[in-house]
């Protein structure tokens, strides 16, 4: 006898006609166009990245902690350039967190790209970080060369002065053109180096050969100021810079034979005090100082000017 097949209500029949939706899934993670823990691992780790980086933002607010950073967005996120795993590693440090208070005493670690620094605030020891790890993956690798060998631990002007520097070419392009700065009193030492920068120098080991090296390095900067700066012949001394004007050719130059040469002078200045007792250092160091100022400020003029 013929059996009439059962009656099923329209939005019945679809339901079994279609797959299950355990079914889809399965199509889906066989699929080759889809990966769900993979999806999920990727998601993941941006979400990671952006709070490492809003984290990071807090602590530059709050306790004025000087971060080198560029972020670039693409279509999975954030792709951070600074070097994550260095800060983790650096966080281990004592297992504590940055805001956290901290018994630290005034040496300096250095982890990765990071020097950490004991700082007191009322009374309360707090770390203090200074990230220098070379963030710019687009820079050629004359100034990666150029950044490895001028960054030293020689206090926060220098570093304050290593990024100002790292702005300028940054703002040039990484460019490395044949001009250069005045050759005309340039320091011997200088002039040795530079025609072979693989070329080892003479250590500045005494108290005579540091005085002779920071005089030297000062007639030479004295000798490509701009034209609307004095300086006091007496001393061998720029006079303080009070207005900035337009004309900045003599010290507008880029490059290996740029202004890495004038912090390339710096550095051995400053490693030729570090070389001395602790009172032959104290004196002969307040020059060093003086000039470190007066050479930031000077590019941060020539920043300002060639960025308006």
């Amino acid at each position: 006898m013929f059996k009439k097949p059962p009656f099923y209500p329209p939005t019945l029949k679809r339901r079994l006609s279609s797959p299950s939706r355990t079914q889809n899934k399965k199509q889906r993670r066989q699929s080759d166009d889809y990966n769900e823990p993979e999806d999920i691992s990727l998601a993941s780790e941006i979400l990671t990245l952006r709070s490492k980086v809003q984290h990071l933002q807090t602590l530059v607010d709050k306790h004025q902690v000087n971060v080198i950073m560029e972020t670039k967005t693409a279509d999975v996120g954030i792709q951070c350039e600074l070097d994550f795993n260095s800060v983790n590693e650096c966080l281990e440090v004592g297992a504590r967190n940055w805001t956290e208070q901290v018994d630290h005493d005034s040496s300096s670690i250095t982890e990765g790209g990071i020097r950490v620094q004991s700082a007191s605030d009322n009374g309360v020891n707090l770390k203090t970080y200074f990230i220098t790890h070379f963030p710019f993956s687009s820079a050629p690798p004359w100034f990666g060369q150029a950044f490895e060998f001028l960054n030293r631990d020689f206090g926060v002007e220098y570093a304050e002065l290593i990024q100002l520097w790292m702005r300028f070419e940054q703002i040039h392009q990484w460019t490395n053109p044949k001009s250069k700065l005045a050759d005309l009193l340039r320091p011997g030492m200088l002039n040795d180096w530079s025609r072979r920068r693989s070329a080892s120098i003479p250590a500045l080991s005494t108290v005579a050969l540091v005085q002779h090296f920071g005089e030297s390095v000062w007639t030479w900067w004295c000798s490509f100021q701009p034209p609307w700066r004095t300086y006091s012949v007496s001393d061998n001394r720029p006079n303080p810079v009070s207005i900035y004007e337009t004309d900045w050719k003599s010290l507008n130059k880029g490059g290996k034979n740029g202004w890495m040469l004038i912090l390339t002078c710096v550095k051995w200045w400053r490693e030729g005090l570090e070389s001395l007792t602790e009172d032959e250092r104290r004196e002969l160091e307040k020059d060093w100082y003086t000039a470190m100022d007066d050479i930031s400020r000077m590019l941060k003029g020539l920043i300002e000017y060639n960025t308006t």
